[in-house]
């Protein structure tokens, strides 16, 4: 039983006493349902979801603190963005400590969602001070990125969650239903469907 489905074997007996039903998770994102059948062995591939997509948010906590001593920086997606105290280039790996946290983390959002590098890879969205960084890619593949504060001195000016890495799913979601299930096995091996 699955999902409310009971199996009956059409033939009685040795016959469908020996039928059987593997469900298989093919432990990859986006996997389609599919049932291979050899002999009275019935096997159902389950479908799976795209996975989840990593995030991670780098808050502004003091703007001006990002320049002082040697200027900070925030990586994220493997480009290391520095702050600065003038407008940022678009598209360079800078963004500006403007005049207050909001504004300041919005120039580290236009930054890294224009960069070459890092803009193909996540997406960032600002709330105040605060820039949620998510993943374009989901599953294993959007998982790989980093996003990591440096206060290189002795004033913090930001902070992160997920430092390292994004913290981000990679496990699917089975998300084949019981009439799903139930068609692939009858288009597959008639004779032994639910």
């Amino acid at each position: 039983i699955l999902e409310d489905l009971t199996y009956t074997a059409v033939s009685k007996g040795v016959a469908g006493n020996s039928t059987s039903i593997t469900y298989v998770d093919p432990n990859t994102p986006s996997a389609t349902i599919s049932v291979g059948v050899i002999g009275q062995a019935i096997t159902v591939n389950l479908a799976t979801d795209a996975g989840t997509a990593a995030s991670g948010i780098a808050t502004i906590t003091s703007y001006a603190d990002l320049l002082v001593t040697t200027p900070d920086t925030i990586e994220v997606a493997g480009v290391v963005f520095t702050a600065q105290a003038g407008v940022a280039t678009l598209g360079d790996a800078t963004f500006q400590a403007a005049t207050d946290n909001d504004t300041t983390a919005e120039s580290l959002r236009v930054q890294v969602n224009a960069h070459a590098t890092s803009g193909p890879l996540v997406t960032g969205v600002r709330v105040g001070a605060a820039v949620t960084f998510t993943a374009d890619a989901t599953g294993v593949a959007g998982n790989a990125f980093t996003l990591v504060y440096d206060d290189n001195g002795a004033e913090i000016g930001a902070t992160v969650s997920g430092a390292g890495t994004f913290a981000g799913g990679v496990d699917n979601v089975h998300i084949s239903t019981a009439a799903q299930i139930r068609t692939a096995v009858l288009a597959a091996a008639p004779a032994a469907a639910p």
